[in-house]
């Protein structure tokens, strides 16, 4: 949505070319129970809060195919944390202090492995700091749900990345991302 949804150019083409794509980016931008489009069926989540089969197999290729190079960033920024481990709270976290690091600001490069290829990229902090969000999140259930969480978690691949934590919390203030 943000990259493609708001710019006015590549939102008309989709719209034109793939209005059901548009149609769902606006979906999952917008938080509301009530989906205008299906007024005919009434917002409900799935029985027994179930993960519906057919999202399955997308959730095992996001731990599979995207997960090494996620795990990549959240690696690079423990190490980047433990090379800068004097840095006091409310330090920028970028590669290269001082300078302008726009709203994805590098941590580091690293190389990870996608279907047997060796790949280059950067750890960006805004990573880091959502994955953190999610972790927040997952501290929060109780020793049920958290089975439960883990059990699934196990049977689609992402144990090894959701057992990732972080070696310091990072806080966002007024468009950046400090350590806390």
């Amino acid at each position: 949505y943000a990259h493609l949804g708001r710019d006015p150019v590549p939102a008309d083409l989709m719209k034109k070319i793939a209005p059901h794509v548009y149609r769902w980016t606006e979906r999952m931008f917008e938080h509301n129970d009530l989906d205008f489009a299906f007024t005919d069926r009434p917002f409900a989540y799935a029985d027994d809060d179930q993960i519906p089969q057919s999202l399955i197999p997308f959730i095992e290729y996001m731990f599979r195919d995207c997960g090494p190079q996620l795990q990549g960033m959240l690696s690079t920024f423990n190490e980047w944390v433990e090379e800068n481990a004097d840095l006091p709270s409310g330090t920028p976290i970028q590669e290269e202090p001082g300078a302008d690091a726009g709203a994805h600001p590098r941590i580091g490069p690293f190389d990870f492995s996608l279907r047997e290829t060796v790949l280059h990229s950067e750890a960006y902090a805004n990573v880091v700091f959502h994955f953190q969000r999610v972790l927040d999140v997952i501290d929060t259930l109780g020793a049920n749900e958290r089975k439960r969480f883990d059990e699934f978690i196990t049977s689609v691949g992402g144990s090894e990345l959701m057992a990732t934590r972080l070696k310091r919390r990072i806080k966002s203030e007024q468009y950046q991302f400090l350590l806390a």
